[in-house]
C-alpha cells in the first residue's frame, strides 16, 4: 500500500487558517458571556433590619369586632347590587324607570348597617387575595350612589337623607378596615370620592330639607390635616412588599425576571425575559432606595403642599431616566434589527450601576402618592363646602352667600372645609358661581379650570 505524506508546510498552513477562527470563537464566547452576566449582591437580614427601623414598622390596629369577608361579598353579588350597578354604569338610562329594583336593594344595604355598626371588614393581608372583597366594598358603595340618586330624583327627601345618612356610615366603616395596606387604602379612597359626590348631587337636587343638609353637614367629617392613613399604607407596603421582593430578587434571575421585568412588560410580546437579565442588581442599594423614598413620602404627607420635599423621587427618576427602552421584538423588523435592538439594549442596561435594581422604580406604586392624597383631601373638602353652600341657600331663600365666611352662621360648629392645596379656605366667586383650589401649581390662576384633578391650573367645582 502506498502512503501519501502532506509534509509539514500544508498543516502549518491549516493550523495558521484556522488561529484567526479560533481567536474569533473565543472573542465572540467572551463577548456574549460578558453581555449575558448578572452580579447580584445580596442583602444580608441584618441590613434589612437597619433600613427598616422603627418609622417604617407598620402600626398595630387596635382590636375591634370584624365583619367576615363572606357576608360583605354576598351582599355584593346580590342580584339587586349588580343591577344597580348596571344602571349607574349607564348614564342614558333614567334611574326613576327602575324604582322597584333600585328601591329593593334597601334591604341590602340595611343587612350590611345591621352589622357593621363599631366593627371593621376583615381583608387578607395578601392585596392579591384581598382583591374580591376591596371591589366588593366598592360596588356597596355604587349600590347606595344608586340610592341616594334615585331618591333625589324621585324628590323623596326622607329617604334620599336615610340612604345619604347611611352611606356616611359605610364609610366610616371602611375607613376602619382600611388599616394597612395600599390597595386597602385607595379602596377607601375611591368609595369616599363615590359617597361624598353623591351627598353634594343630593344636596344641590333640592330635595333635602334645611334641617336634614344640616345634620348632614355635621356628620360629614373634615379631611385631616396630617393624612396617617396613607402614611400607613406607605409603611406597610414597604415591611410587606418592598422587603420581601428583595428578598425574592436575590435569589436569581429567574426571580428577576417574574418580579422585576415582568411586572413592566406583562403582555408584551416577550415569552421568555431571562435572556434579558443582564448586568448588575444591588439589593441593598435597592433597599435603601425603597426605604429613602418610603420616608420622603411619609414625611410630605404631613407637610403642607407649598413646603414637599421631591430630592429623592428627583434624583431616582435621573437614574432610571438612564435605563434603556426595552427592545419591541416587532416581528416585523429584519432579524438583524431585532438582533441589535437586543445586544444594544444589554449592553446599555450593563452600564448602568444598578440597572436592575433601578428597572422595578419604573412601576414602583409608592412614588407619587403624596400627590393622590392632597388630591383627595381637596376633593372631599369641596364636597363638604357645597353641602354647606346648600345649607345656607335652604336658609336664605335660594341666595348665594356673600363670601364662605357667611356659612359659620348657619353652621356653627362644622369646621370650615380648607384647600389642601392652597393650605386655606377654598376662592369662592358669587357671581360666576364657583369654588375653587389653587391646585397642584399652588397659585390662584382666577378659577380656571375644572373639577378633574391635574386638568387644569385650578379645581373648579360649579354651583347650579
Amino acid at each position: 500500500m502506498r502512503v501519501i505524506s502532506i509534509g509539514k508546510r500544508p498543516l502549518r498552513a491549516v493550523a495558521w487558517g484556522l488561529g484567526p477562527v479560533a481567536v474569533l470563537a473565543l472573542a465572540s464566547a467572551l463577548i456574549y458571556r460578558g453581555l449575558n452576566a448578572v452580579r447580584i449582591k445580596p442583602v444580608s437580614e441584618a441590613q434589612i433590619a437597619g433600613l427598616i427601623g422603627t418609622d417604617l414598622m407598620p402600626r398595630t390596629p387596635a382590636p375591634m369586632p370584624v365583619l367576615p369577608e363572606a357576608e360583605i361579598t354576598d351582599l355584593a353579588n346580590d342580584p339587586l347590587t349588580r343591577k344597580t350597578i348596571s344602571l349607574l354604569s349607564d348614564r342614558r338610562i333614567k334611574l326613576t324607570d327602575y324604582q322597584r329594583e333600585i328601591r329593593g336593594s334597601w334591604r341590602i344595604t340595611e343587612a350590611l348597617a345591621g352589622n357593621f355598626s363599631g366593627a371593621r371588614a376583615r381583608v387578607p393581608d395578601d392585596p392579591i387575595l384581598g382583591g374580591s372583597l376591596n371591589a366588593a366594598l366598592r360596588d356597596l358603595a355604587r349600590l347606595y350612589q344608586g340610592q341616594i340618586r334615585l331618591e333625589a330624583a324621585l324628590k323623596d327627601g326622607n329617604r334620599c337623607f336615610r340612604a345619604c345618612a347611611g352611606a356616611l356610615a359605610y364609610e366610616e366603616f371602611v375607613e376602619r378596615s382600611a388599616t394597612s395596606g395600599l390597595v386597602r387604602i385607595l379602596t377607601a379612597s375611591a368609595i369616599d370620592v363615590i359617597i361624598q359626590g353623591s351627598i353634594a348631587e343630593a344636596a344641590q337636587s333640592k330635595t333635602l330639607s334645611a334641617d336634614e343638609l344640616a345634620e348632614i353637614a355635621g356628620k360629614m367629617k373634615a379631611a385631616p390635616v396630617r393624612d396617617d392613613s396613607f402614611a400607613e399604607a406607605v409603611r406597610c407596603e414597604f415591611a410587606n412588599n418592598a422587603v420581601p421582593f428583595c428578598r425574592k430578587i436575590q435569589r436569581g434571575p429567574n426571580e428577576i425576571a417574574d418580579n422585576i421585568l415582568l411586572s413592566d412588560f406583562m403582555g408584551s410580546s416577550h415569552p421568555d425575559l431571562r435572556p434579558y437579565i443582564v448586568g448588575e442588581l444591588d439589593v441593598p442599594a435597592t433597599l435603601r432606595l425603597l426605604a429613602d423614598l418610603s420616608r420622603e413620602e411619609i414625611a410630605n404627607l404631613s407637610r403642607p403642599w407649598s413646603m414637599q420635599e421631591r430630592s429623592v423621587e428627583a434624583a431616582l427618576g435621573r437614574e432610571v431616566g438612564r435605563l434603556p427602552e426595552f427592545p419591541t421584538d416587532d416581528p416585523a423588523l429584519p432579524w438583524y434589527r431585532r438582533l441589535w435592538q437586543k445586544v444594544s439594549f444589554k449592553a446599555r442596561l450593563r452600564g448602568v450601576p444598578n440597572g436592575l435594581g433601578l428597572e422595578a422604580f419604573r412601576t414602583w406604586g409608592m412614588i407619587g402618592l403624596a400627590d393622590s392624597s392632597f388630591s383627595r383631601r381637596t376633593t372631599h373638602e369641596a364636597k363638604r363646602l357645597i353641602v354647606l353652600i346648600e345649607l345656607y341657600r335652604a336658609t336664605h331663600g335660594g341666595a348665594l352667600p356673600r363670601g364662605l365666611e357667611d356659612l359659620k352662621a348657619v353652621a356653627p360648629d362644622v369646621a370650615s372645609p380648607i384647600d389642601f392645596y392652597g393650605g386655606a379656605p377654598f376662592r369662592y366667586s358669587r357671581v360666576r358661581r364657583i369654588i375653587w383650589s389653587v391646585g397642584k401649581n399652588g397659585v390662584d390662576d382666577g378659577g380656571v379650570g375644572t373639577s378633574r384633578p391635574y386638568a387644569g391650573p385650578d379645581l373648579v367645582w360649579q354651583i347650579p
